[in-house]
């Protein structure tokens, strides 16, 4: 147990470096994000957000999710009434995700009885391209996510356990 423990500490390190290098560094996350100008939401609905009384966050569709034979434009909003900041709690947060993912490849390859060390890797590589890809595919095919937004995201999260697994395929 505690050998999962101190090697998902050091997988999850590795996990939130890269992942602080490939979305605060690197441009290629920031090419699939776009952001609304205030001058680009009508009047009306930038004031529907605002008026929304709700102080959690919740998910937010336009129009409502489940409305029939509408055709047109969709959004699929996470609305967070205080606002996003980018502070020590989400960073914690990532980090903390990133050691549970870290303990979690450390404990599945132990079970797997593979002894030889790039075998180790690759299954741990493709374990985690499978995970990525079930939810982020999932979210293009229910919410309309961008293709180039999913692209990236299989991408850098499959090479983000493969760093990992660099480490945790060590005996």
């Amino acid at each position: 147990m505690l050998s999962y423990i101190k090697k998902g500490l050091v997988a999850g390190i590795i996990f939130f470096v890269w992942a602080s290098i490939s979305w605060m560094i690197l441009p290629f996350h920031k090419m699939t994000v776009n952001s609304f100008k205030d001058a680009e939401i009508p009047e009306l609905q930038l004031q529907l957000l605002k008026s929304i009384e709700t102080k959690e966050p919740h998910i937010y569709t336009l129009p409502a999710f489940g409305t029939k034979d509408y055709v047109g434009p969709f959004a699929f909003i996470s609305l967070v009434p205080s606002g996003l900041e980018f502070g020590p709690k989400v960073l914690v947060g990532g980090f903390i995700n990133d050691f549970i993912l870290g303990c979690f490849l450390a404990w599945i390859i132990s079970l797997t009885g593979i002894t030889a060390y790039w075998d180790k890797v690759r299954f741990m590589t493709i374990t985690g391209f499978a995970f990525v890809t079930r939810g982020i595919i999932a979210a293009v095919n229910y919410w309309g996510f961008a293709g180039d937004y999913a692209l990236v995201d299989i991408i850098d999260g499959t090479f983000t356990v493969f760093l990992g697994s660099l480490y945790l395929a060590k005996d």
